[in-house]
């Protein structure tokens, strides 16, 4: 596999190398594609849990999304319909 890489992460690559913290650029590289797929796991998980706290909001004020609905567009004042221009 062949990577392009902006001169900026070139140069954060040899930083974290001379650093002894890595012992070359694969290790480098590596690591910081875990982190990013440990950031987007962690991201989904929070967008699920945030999904299910709304469905449950929704399931105890409206006895569930249809019915919610229903009484929003029950409160609706209709609107005069819009003249060509």
């Amino acid at each position: 596999m062949n990577v392009s890489l902006t001169p900026r992460l070139e140069e954060l690559i040899r930083e974290k190398v001379q650093s002894r913290m890595y012992n070359n650029a694969s290790e480098v590289v590596r690591e910081a594609l875990r982190l990013l797929d440990e950031r987007d796991r962690e991201r989904r998980l929070r967008e699920a849990l945030a999904m299910a706290s709304l469905r449950s909001i929704v399931a105890r004020q409206c006895d569930g999304l249809p019915s919610c609905l229903n009484r929003s567009n029950e409160n609706r004042r209709p609107q005069p319909p819009r003249e060509d221009r």
